[in-house]
């Protein structure tokens, strides 16, 4: 019975041979698919959940709004009059983001469209709130800018069609605050709510309040003493900050809190890095984008850095000779990673290659080596013809990885053989109906 060679594959189970294949390796960097230039003057950019970015680059007169695709092309640009002390940081929210200007001294709130449509254009009359440059938008529609008033903390509250507006003044702590520095951001959390942290100028004390979907105040802390940092919140709701000292930015460090603010870890960074962005990513690693020293001779290039969710790091890449200053990173929707430089005339987009483990997943059958939808004997003959008489690789390796060890190898056609003919282990989900996989990694199964 066993004289068919397609057959008499299986005798090679006896005889010890393992060869195995991993599929994309999720820990060697993507290559660079394209760079090319954006004619943006020192713009600042900011990430869109959808793919590409929105820049705001500075003019004489004012600023630049641009929306740039996940090509690096501009798909629109409109000319915004006024300026603040720092560039107003777009949120958007569906198909609409918020930008506040100073136009002849006045406070101005514009809405506008992911198309660059202006949808409404408030004047706030209070001329005492000063700093509004972060915005979010609640669970009830409104908008709430992060701000102050008398160097006291405030959030300004616009209804959603820009028509009527209230300022709250949040409880302040003259004890820790003889003098408001002013608030760092408020940045919207991918678990809903957003983090608005505010820095006191004596003693450089940080505090951070979370904020609920709907703008309540959730809970308040002083965490740290003052330092350049960034914090972003995770997918699973916990917060992750990259810190460096103001006396020494190149001495790095990542902390790790939990959903309630509470200290999990705190580690140096194994990198020195200046400038740093970065993102989490749904494996709970990041990306980090910054300026790192390499070499013998401790030359700067702006690198991207990929770390796991305990901040060790799994791949370097060198995307841009020279360092330099500012770069952004954003997760497109493929996986792969969007950087965008800061240019005085020029800026500078380039793009990588997929992410292995960031790629969007497909619905399978573990076990189904042949994809016909049923796990039976044709699957592990399937795997071992592809291992060792050169057929047709599966159309989706995890699929085949079907003891879900991160490789394809011969003990997976074991795998299938035990569970079906001699009641061994159960094949690991998703099994026996599709579904994504819920230890994403090597081999992987993604679209195309």
């Amino acid at each position: 019975m066993c004289t068919n060679g397609r057959w008499s594959v299986l005798v090679m189970i006896s005889l010890g041979v393992w060869g195995g294949l991993k599929g994309d390796d999720p820990y060697q960097p993507p290559g660079i698919l394209w760079e090319r230039g954006i004619d943006l003057q020192r713009p600042r950019f900011f990430p869109l959940d959808g793919g590409g970015a929105i820049g705001v680059g500075f003019t004489v007169d004012g600023y630049v709004i641009a929306r740039i695709d996940s090509a690096g092309e501009i798909v629109w640009s409109r000319s915004a009059p006024g300026l603040l002390p720092h560039p107003p940081n777009p949120t958007l929210s569906g198909n609409q983001f918020v930008l506040p200007f100073k136009v002849a001294g006045k406070l101005h709130v514009v809405s506008m469209s992911a198309e660059g449509n202006t949808l409404w254009e408030k004047p706030i009359l209070d001329p005492s709130i000063a700093f509004p440059t972060w915005a979010f938008r609640t669970s009830r529609g409104s908008f709430l800018l992060a701000g102050q008033v008398e160097s006291k903390e405030v959030l300004l509250e616009l209804s959603a069609d820009g028509t009527s507006y209230t300022v709250h003044y949040l409880q302040s702590s003259p004890e820790i605050y003889d003098e408001l520095y002013g608030v760092q951001y408020l940045e919207p959390l991918p678990a809903g709510g957003a983090l608005l942290n505010v820095v006191g100028q004596a003693g450089g004390i940080e505090r951070w309040l979370k904020l609920d979907p709907a703008g309540g105040v959730e809970w308040d802390i002083y965490p740290f003493k003052r330092s350049w940092y960034k914090v972003r919140g995770t997918m699973l709701g916990e917060f992750v900050r990259a810190e460096a000292p103001f006396s020494n930015q190149n001495s790095f460090s990542l902390s790790r809190f939990a959903s309630d603010g509470k200290l999990r870890y705190s580690k140096p960074f194994d990198v020195s890095i200046n400038g740093a962005d970065f993102r989490p990513l749904r494996d709970e690693g990041l990306i980090l984008s910054g300026s790192a020293l390499i070499g013998a001779d401790s030359h700067s290039d702006i690198q991207l850095i990929r770390t796991d969710a305990r901040g060790e790091i799994l791949w370097r890449l060198s995307v841009w000779p020279g360092g330099g200053g500012g770069p952004t990173v954003s997760v497109e929707p493929d996986g792969s990673f969007l950087v965008l430089l800061e240019g005085v005339s020029t800026s500078i987009a380039l793009r990588t290659e997929p992410d292995p483990v960031l790629r969007p997943a497909v619905s399978f059958i573990r076990g189904d080596a042949n994809g016909d939808g049923a796990v039976d004997i044709a699957d592990p003959v399937a795997t071992l013809g592809f291992l060792f008489l050169g057929d047709a690789a599966p159309g989706c390796l995890e699929a085949a990885n079907t003891n879900d060890d991160g490789e394809v190898d011969i003990s997976d056609a074991v795998h299938t053989l035990n569970y079906l003919f001699v009641g061994g282990a159960p094949i690991p989900p998703p099994f026996p109906e599709k579904g994504t996989d819920p230890t994403p990694g090597a081999p992987g199964c993604f679209s195309t």
